[in-house]
């Protein structure tokens, strides 16, 4: 059973940074605090189990959401472990501006939708993987901001000759999400990840479960409401 301690993240700074452990009565217990400014627009609580045992920080935005190109949030604590050349591929990522989401949807910015009629795009695996892709968008609400969840699923073409092992990615053991979520003054955006279904099947260097990731997804908060 996974256990119901949080690691609450404020991600709008990008100095240093402190852990609070939240009890399920709402006590704090080995609280450290950090300096906060305004760079990632947007606020998150990390599941214990992410950090638990290991040396982790918070992750940093380069720079501000308000910067004409936004800011890259990352939705895992940062490691300082070793890990294989690809690891950053498989952790899940936002995007974030500072612009609303009629506004960033107008603008066909979301590179989700294929224009402002938010008609989905398909998001097909490689032609090697012999694979035909479906759509579903589903609606999704959080503290302050709406959108809109894609998760995209494949089947295996008929008669296909064997696929490369990469393509593994887009099996039935996965979940592939896409998001764009936002208010009336900002938005984040992420394309898509493929996310293991089992929740005990997930670390630094395999990437998140689907549970773990909807579970931060569903407390982020925007600085701008």
């Amino acid at each position: 059973m996974m256990k119901t301690d949080f690691i609450v993240l404020v991600v709008v700074f990008s100095v240093n940074c402190g852990i609070a452990a939240a009890s399920p009565n709402g006590a704090h217990k080995n609280t450290r605090h950090s300096d906060a400014s305004e760079n990632c627009g947007a606020t998150i609580v990390f599941p214990g189990e992410l950090s638990e045992g290991r040396n982790t920080s918070f992750p940093k935005c380069s720079q501000s959401y308000k910067a004409s190109n936004g800011a890259v949030l990352s939705l895992a604590p940062s490691d300082s472990g070793p890990h294989d050349a690809n690891w950053l591929e498989r952790i899940p990522m936002l995007h974030t501006e500072n612009i609303g989401l009629d506004d960033l949807i107008n603008r066909n910015s979301t590179g989700i939708f294929v224009d402002s009629s938010r008609k989905v795009k398909i998001a097909p695996a490689p032609t090697e993987c012999h694979l035909k892709t479906d759509a579903r968008l589903s609606v999704i609400t959080g503290p302050n901001w709406h959108g809109w969840f894609i998760e995209d699923s494949y089947r295996t073409i008929a008669h296909s000759p064997p696929s490369p092992k990469y393509c593994e990615r887009y099996s039935k053991k996965n979940r592939c999400v896409r998001l764009v979520i936002g208010n009336l003054k900002a938005s984040a955006t992420m394309s898509q990840y493929c996310l293991t279904r089992d929740p005990k099947e997930f670390d630094h260097d395999g990437g998140l479960s689907y549970d773990i990731f909807y579970k931060i997804i569903q407390t982020m908060k925007f600085v701008d409401e």
